[in-house]
């Protein structure tokens, strides 16, 4: 019940807003909405076949209502109890799709829900050079990894950062050029593609090594060294 008297909802707005005209309060079940009496939010022109009441707005995503400042703050910066806090931004009603013909909502928006802090591939994008970064289930920065300089080549999100398609496992993702070390002694392994660095098997685990400037790989000695002969 709000301090109107009246039991606040979609079907009561309406009424409540005729009397009490500058009226701006929470909706009482979701954290991201509330009520708006003084009119109707033009991000929803045209969209009240699907929205219960003109007067019922929505923040931007990651917004909440602040009950202290009526207005839309950080979701850090507000409490929003046991009303529902989307955390992603498909879970919010303008970047949904409303028409047969738009372009999915999770192909724009990659979610972070159920994801530990950090860099991450993009879900819809696994095998790609795209990441998310994630904080408190929420996205809060998309890119594609830039080109690997060191390495020369195209990079991928993996293990929390963007590195090298030569660090990236091949059982991880197909692009990765990384050798399984599966069944492999222990030492240092020339890649087929390049002499200038080498993998390391440890325990049945792959490492990728860079040689240093003006060495290469030695095939003989299993290492990085000026004048080194690599057997391709």
């Amino acid at each position: 019940m709000c301090n109107t008297g009246q039991f606040l909802n979609d079907r009561t707005i309406d009424e409540i807003c005729t009397r009490y005209p500058d009226l701006i309060i929470r909706s009482p079940e979701d954290c991201h909405r509330y009520y708006n009496c003084s009119g109707e939010d033009p991000a929803f022109n045209g969209m009240y076949s699907h929205w219960p009441s003109q007067y019922k707005y929505e923040c931007h995503y990651p917004l909440m209502f602040s009950d202290e400042t009526l207005h839309c703050e950080h979701y850090t910066k507000t409490n929003c109890g046991t009303r529902y806090s989307p955390t992603w931004e498909c879970r919010y009603y303008r970047l949904q799709c409303r028409i047969s013909r738009c372009y999915p909502c999770e192909l724009q928006y990659p979610k972070c829900e159920d994801k530990e802090d950090g860099l991450w591939p993009q879900p819809e994008k696994r095998f790609f050079p795209y990441y998310m970064i994630c904080k408190d289930n929420r996205t809060i920065e998309t890119g594609r990894c830039p080109a690997d300089k060191v390495w020369g080549s195209i990079a991928f999100p993996y293990k929390g950062q963007c590195v090298s398609s030569f660090a990236v496992p091949k059982e991880y993702n197909p692009y990765g050029l990384l050798p399984s070390c599966n069944g492999e002694t222990n030492g240092n392994y020339q890649y087929k593609e390049r002499c200038d660095a080498y993998y390391k098997c440890d325990n049945g685990i792959a490492f990728a090594v860079k040689c240093p400037n003006g060495t290469l790989f030695d095939s003989a000695n299993k290492t990085c060294a000026v004048g080194g002969v690599c057997i391709n």
